[in-house]
């Protein structure tokens, strides 16, 4: 107990100095939800200096741009496991979906030990991917940098 003392204390004397001159930080408003509102856009704008959207909340994005051309506005991604289906938008919170793996190289998906594919605990048709495969980190990166350009956002949030 007094080692997990010393050490938190030990964790506070470096963190309170820079802490102190860090200078304005401002609010982020992650907003991953579908179901995510904003009452008012230009409030929004105004109030958050980063926001996290979902790849397939475009018009949000453009909306809070508008508001505020100031404003960074990041494209939620995970980078280790890819979507099962985008069908009903055409965009992916992943950056490689699992039909192009399954396409492209089955070996970007994880296995467990008895060599079979898993998912997600919580997402389902999330399937986990191997993020150490060069060629899976390659090609997540080229999708996500393309989507970045096509579609305006300023940059990734990568989960």
């Amino acid at each position: 107990m007094r080692h997990r003392a010393v050490l938190a204390l030990t964790t506070l004397l470096f963190v309170l100095p820079a802490a102190a001159s860090a200078g304005t930080v401002g609010h982020v408003r992650v907003a991953l939800d579908s179901n995510a509102t904003f009452p008012s856009y230009e409030q929004s704008a105004r109030r958050h200096g980063v926001v996290i959207l979902q790849a397939w909340q475009q018009d949000r994005m453009r909306a809070l741009k508008q508001a505020n051309p100031g404003l960074t506005v990041l494209v939620y991604k995970n980078l280790s496991f890819a979507a099962v289906d985008t069908s009903w938008s055409g965009f992916a919170s992943t950056g490689v979906t699992a039909p192009e793996a399954e396409r492209d190289d089955p070996g970007w998906f994880l296995r467990n030990s008895g060599g079979e594919r898993f998912t997600s605990w919580s997402y389902k048709w999330l399937w986990a991917m191997d993020v150490g495969d060069p060629s899976y980190q390659r090609r997540w990166a080229d999708n996500v940098v393309a989507e970045l350009q096509s579609q305006g956002w300023d940059g990734v949030f990568i989960d």
